[in-house]
């Protein structure tokens, strides 16, 4: 691996930070905080074998904010990233924590501290495969683990999204604005359209 890295400290902006090329590179922002409301905070796009480590991220939105709107806050987008590794991050008050897709197979997710996740703890909805999410703390999400397709034209992926999930601690709890303004509540644990995926007619 590289020993080229980029170093992040200090309050970070609340707009899309975009960090793209970055093949084989570190990215250490343990001293790094992003702090306000945002909509894609963190976007890794075109790069791989990217490895992120550390970092806050505080949002500030009132319990009263729309789940539209919270559908569209991300934490760290991954768009053609294959083999990215983000570990030791800490999230509070987001819609998704992380969001995959494009070329993004590979990824693995170690060690992070997700709470209030206003929609879904890690989105794979464009169905990359081979993605690790271990030794992590998901205090409080709506959903925990999606691979719905995002639209009618992305394939059925049932059979190929192995995923490892593994010694994590997760609760689904119920969060103020739902889903087509159904009320308090939370959705499923896994959610997947496909009774293939999902393991249950």
């Amino acid at each position: 691996a590289s020993e080229e890295a980029q170093v992040l400290t200090g309050a970070q902006p609340t707009s899309t930070n975009y960090f793209t090329g970055l093949n084989d590179r570190k990215i250490l922002a343990t001293d790094a905080t992003w702090t306000g409301e945002f909509y894609t905070l963190n976007k890794i796009k075109n790069s791989a074998d990217v490895n992120w480590c550390g970092g806050l991220i505080q949002g500030t939105f009132p319990a009263s904010t729309s789940w539209d709107r919270m559908h569209d806050a991300y934490a760290f987008s991954l768009d053609g990233a294959p083999n990215t590794t983000l570990q030791h991050i800490r999230v509070h008050n987001t819609g998704d924590g992380i969001s995959i897709k494009g070329v993004s197979g590979g990824v693995i997710v170690h060690g992070v501290h997700f709470s209030i996740c206003r929609d879904d703890a890690l989105q794979n909805d464009f169905g990359q495969d081979n993605l690790t999410l271990e030794y992590s703390l998901i205090d409080g999400c709506y959903s925990f683990y999606s691979s719905r397709p995002y639209a009618p034209d992305v394939p059925d992926h049932s059979q190929v999204i192995p995923t490892m999930i593994r010694e994590n601690l997760v609760y689904l709890k119920d969060m103020p604005t739902t889903y087509k303004d159904k009320g308090p509540g939370h959705a499923k644990f896994f959610k997947m359209d496909n009774a293939n995926q999902a393991g249950w007619p």
